[in-house]
């Protein structure tokens, strides 16, 4: 590809499955975007997602097979 063009069949578009029926408020401009939206519509900010923390998810197993090993063991 030359420098000076710009071949817009090469570029892989977004996937056009965004869920509009699950819309939450943009992080930056607070106007409702789907929930797996990469960018705002409205802004055109990238939409950043807190993850939730794996550590509540690992303390929450660990908590289940004690209270297993607990109970089993009791009887």
């Amino acid at each position: 590809m030359d420098q000076g063009h710009f071949d817009y069949r090469v570029v892989s578009e977004e996937s056009d499955d965004l869920d509009f029926k699950k819309l939450v408020p943009c992080p930056h401009c607070k106007k409702p975007i789907p929930q797996d939206a990469t960018m705002c519509l409205y802004c055109g900010q990238e939409s950043v997602w807190r993850k939730k923390s794996p550590w509540v998810t690992i303390v929450v197993a660990l908590l289940i097979v004690a209270l297993l090993i607990l109970f089993l063991g009791s009887s």
